[in-house]
């Protein structure tokens, strides 16, 4: 059983898993506003998280440590940038603006040693608030500006839903780093404690629920599944500590927006 702990290894190491969690919270908001369908945004949405992961974990090892990357972690960055590359000249030109933007923001929080007057780890707790404004870019506006739509209240609500989701979805992985982060780093559990880090994951999850009120173009049975999985979030994040497992978060936390897309696909099939 070696072989098959070293590949899932490999899938989570590579970033695999955390670009499907992406890619999955893009489908889903293609589920909700009902757009058309773009193979090539597809995959470059996809393709651009494990770029994006794989220059923000390997980068700073690399230049600091020199240290060797894998060799299969190499081939997969680098067909993902090409492959990528490619599919960018076939979407439209706001959503082009929409993936340079967050392209350049995590070019500058990976590579601290050449922009260091921009070097955005150097902004205290920000890590965050980047992590989720480049999500919500991706998986949210890069649909959006597909569709002729009205900017009303409601798509304004489900972008403010989406960058909330997305913090609480990161809270307990700097409640699992807590010991190991940098105390100049200021992220939520190194100011608030853990346990105001879990309350203030729990509001904002409540506020999330809440405001569906304002919306009324979603359905009802995709309502019902996002609540049920901001209770599973809840719920992880009510039990994250620094001594649980390294896959308890890199994995179960991280599936989180996986399961919510098979659930909303087999609902869609009913």
């Amino acid at each position: 059983m070696n072989w098959f702990k070293d590949l899932f290894e490999l899938y989570l190491k590579a970033s695999l898993h955390v670009s499907i969690s992406v890619w999955s919270l893009y489908k889903i908001t293609f589920f909700y506003l009902n757009s058309p369908q773009n193979y090539c945004l597809d995959w470059l949405v996809f393709s651009s998280s494990i770029v994006a992961y794989n220059l923000i974990k390997y980068t700073p090892v690399f230049i600091q440590n020199k240290k060797n990357i894998s060799a299969s972690i190499l081939i997969l960055t680098f067909f993902s940038f090409f492959s990528g590359f490619f599919c960018f000249f076939y979407i439209d030109l706001l959503t082009q603006i929409f993936f340079l933007f967050s392209f350049i923001i995590v070019l500058f929080y990976s590579n601290p040693t050449f922009f260091t007057i921009l070097n955005l780890r150097n902004y205290k707790g920000l890590k965050i608030f980047i992590v989720s404004l480049v999500w919500t870019i991706v998986t949210y506006f890069s649909l959006i500006s597909q569709m002729n739509l009205v900017y009303d209240l409601s798509y304004i609500t489900l972008a403010i839903q989406r960058f909330v989701f997305v913090f609480v979805l990161t809270i307990p992985f700097d409640i699992r780093d807590i010991n190991v982060d940098m105390i100049e780093l200021k992220t939520i559990p190194q100011i608030l404690g853990i346990r105001r880090s879990k309350l203030l994951g729990i509001l904002l999850l409540i506020f999330n629920t809440s405001i569906f009120y304002f919306i009324s173009e979603i359905s009802s049975i995709f309502i019902l599944t996002e609540v049920f999985i901001n209770l599973i979030l809840g719920f992880l994040l009510i039990i994250s500590d620094p001594r649980k497992p390294l896959n308890f978060t890199r994995f179960w936390v991280e599936g989180v927006p996986i399961i919510w897309l098979i659930i909303v696909y087999i609902f869609i099939q009913i």
